[in-house]
C-alpha cells in the first residue's frame, strides 16, 4: 500500500443526522471491514480493489469541531442527508421545520474552507430506509425538488445519488450496468483513482508489453525478443539500480544524438529511483518526473523505429539502443512500484464478485 491512506469524509455527523452513520455502516459492511466501531473518533479503514489497482481509504467525520491531525490525503467527501424529511419540509407538511438538504450549503462551504473537501470523489447522498419512502418520486413537486438538488450539486462538483439503505436496498443493483442507489456509491468508491492507489500486476504487465511491442516493431522477425531477453543479451548495459552509468561515445549522426538522449534518461531515472536520497522530494513531484521519463522512453522507442525504417541507423546501433531502452524501462517501472511481487497482494475484484 501507499505510505498514507486516502481520506474520505462523511457528514455532517451531528446528533440530528443519523443518515451519515447509516451510510458509513453500510460501506464498512459492504467492503467487509473486520473491526467496525460506532464512534467517529475511531478511524475505520476499508480497502477497495479492482483489476487495475487497490487503495486504502480511511473514513472520517466531516465535523469541523474535530482535530485536523489525520494521516492521509483529503481525497473525497460524502454529504449525506435524510431525503424524506427534506422533501417533507419542502412540501409544507412540516412548516417551519429544518431542511437537512438546505443545510448542506453551509456544511460544504465550511469544509472547503478548512481543506476537508477532497475533489477526487464528491457525492451528495439522499438517504431513504425503504422502497416505500420513495413513493413520492412520481409527483411533480418531487421532480422539481430533485432538479433543484441536482443543480446544487453541479454547481459544487457533486454527483447526486438517492440510496435506499435498507437491507434489500443495499444488496440490489450491483450487477446492473447503469447502477444507482447504494450500488452506485460502492461503484464510485471502487472506480475512483485514489491517491493511495497501488497499481496491480496485470496493469503493470500491459504497460511493459506495450513498450516491448513498440521496440519489436523496429526489428526483423528473426530478431524479435522480449525486453528481458534483450537485457540479458546486452550484459554491458548498466543495471537499472546501479549507481554508476558508463559513459557513451558521442556521434554526430542522429543515432548518436538519440543515444545521448537515452543516457540523459538513464541518469535521471537512476536519481529518481534512489528512494532514500529523495525523501525530501514531494511524492507528487517524484511521480510526475517518473511519468515524464516513461513518456520520453516511449518517444525514444518510436524514434528508433522510424530511423530503422528510413535506414539512418545501423543494425548494430539499433539493437544496442533498443536494448538500452528496454533495460531502462524495466528499471523505471520497478521504481514506480510495478513489481511482479504484487501478484499475491492484488486480487481482481471481478473474481470476488463472481464467487
Amino acid at each position: 500500500m501507499a505510505s498514507c491512506p486516502s481520506i474520505l469524509r462523511i457528514g455532517p455527523t451531528d446528533s440530528t443526522n443519523l443518515s451519515a452513520v447509516l451510510l458509513r455502516d453500510a460501506l464498512t459492511s459492504h467492503f467487509k471491514v473486520p473491526s467496525r466501531s460506532d464512534s467517529w473518533e475511531d478511524t475505520q479503514s476499508l480497502t477497495v480493489v479492482n483489476k487495475y489497482f487497490s487503495a486504502e481509504i480511511s473514513l472520517h467525520s466531516l465535523s469541523l469541531d474535530r482535530g485536523n491531525d489525520v494521516e492521509g490525503k483529503e481525497d473525497g467527501v460524502l454529504l449525506v442527508f435524510d431525503s424524506v424529511s427534506a422533501f417533507s419540509s419542502v412540501q409544507g407538511s412540516m412548516i417551519g421545520s429544518f431542511n437537512p438538504f438546505d443545510a448542506l450549503t453551509t456544511v460544504h462551504d465550511e469544509a472547503e474552507t478548512a481543506g476537508r473537501c477532497g475533489d477526487l470523489l464528491r457525492l451528495c447522498v439522499g438517504v431513504t430506509l425503504s422502497a416505500s419512502d420513495s413513493e413520492h418520486v412520481r409527483t411533480k413537486e418531487y421532480e422539481e425538488e430533485y432538479s433543484r438538488r441536482v443543480l446544487w450539486c453541479l454547481d459544487r462538483g457533486y454527483e447526486y445519488v438517492e440510496a435506499d439503505l435498507s437491507e434489500e436496498g443495499r444488496s440490489t443493483g450491483h450487477d446492473e450496468r447503469d447502477k444507482d442507489g447504494f450500488a452506485r456509491i460502492a461503484e464510485a468508491l471502487v472506480g475512483t483513482m485514489w491517491s493511495s492507489a497501488v497499481m496491480g500486476s496485470d496493469a503493470s504487465k500491459k504497460l511493459k508489453n506495450k513498450f516491448v511491442q513498440s521496440i519489436e516493431t523496429q526489428m526483423p522477425a528473426e530478431e524479435h525478443v522480449t525486453s528481458e531477453a534483450t537485457i540479458q543479451a546486452n550484459p554491458a548495459n548498466p543495471k537499472p539500480d546501479s549507481p554508476i552509468v558508463q559513459p557513451q561515445e558521442k556521434s554526430s549522426t542522429d543515432a548518436g544524438s538519440g543515444e545521448s538522449k537515452l543516457n540523459d534518461l538513464k541518469v535521471e531515472s537512476l536519481i529518481l529511483g534512489d528512494k532514500e536520497e529523495n525523501q525530501p522530494l514531494k511524492e507528487d513531484h517524484l511521480q510526475e518526473k517518473q511519468f515524464d521519463n516513461l513518456d520520453n522512453l516511449l518517444g525514444e522507442a518510436a524514434k528508433i523505429r522510424d530511423q530503422a525504417r528510413t535506414g539512418t541507423i545501423s543494425d548494430e546501433d539499433r539493437r544496442k539502443r533498443a536494448g538500452d531502452a528496454a533495460s531502462m524501462l524495466m528499471g523505471l517501472l520497478d521504481t514506480m512500484g510495478f513489481d511482479e511481487s504484487d501478484d499475491e497482494d492484488i486480487v481482481d475484484s471481478s473474481d470476488d464478485e463472481e464467487k
